[in-house]
């Protein structure tokens, strides 16, 4: 395995131990429920979650595929197609990364998209990859959120 590999890998591991760890320390009632993404971490503004991503935007699940890491586990990669965007480089489509491939999950802040699905994706990295503790969530869910993103594009 060459370095940057080996780099790789553990900045995917110490991220999910990260996020399992902030996710463990939150009450029981703060992790269940639709609304579990807007507190994992808590307290945190929408203008938190808005500056420490790369990509912002409304789009539709459209394609799936499952990526196997070295480790044994693996990750899923989704592909939106874009319907409104409110930060990051302008594309069509954007395909996002996510801890865990919907079966066997290493990630406890795993998120799960469905094809089909519209979704509002906080995404950060390279590639843009996103979990439960960003404000990423299913179009009607995250209603509040959309206005508050149309409103500061005023």
């Amino acid at each position: 395995m060459s370095f940057p590999q080996a780099a790789e890998i553990r900045t995917r591991i110490v991220r999910c131990i990260v996020f399992g760890v902030m996710l463990a320390a939150l009450p029981l009632s703060a992790r269940t429920g639709d609304d579990a993404a807007r507190k994992c971490i808590g307290g945190l503004s929408n203008d938190y979650h808005f500056s420490i991503s790369t990509f912002v935007f409304l789009g539709r699940a459209i394609d799936q595929i499952r990526v196997p890491l070295p480790d044994g586990w693996a990750n899923t990669q989704t592909t939106f197609a874009v319907e409104q965007q409110w930060k990051g480089e302008r594309q069509q489509e954007v395909v996002v990364q996510t801890c865990g491939d919907g079966i066997s999950t290493h990630c406890s802040t795993a998120f799960s998209f469905e094809r089909g699905t519209r979704y509002l994706v906080f995404a950060h990295g390279n590639p843009p990859s996103t979990s439960r503790c960003s404000l990423t969530g299913t179009a009607e869910q995250s209603a509040p959120v959309i206005a508050w993103l149309d409103q500061r594009g005023k």
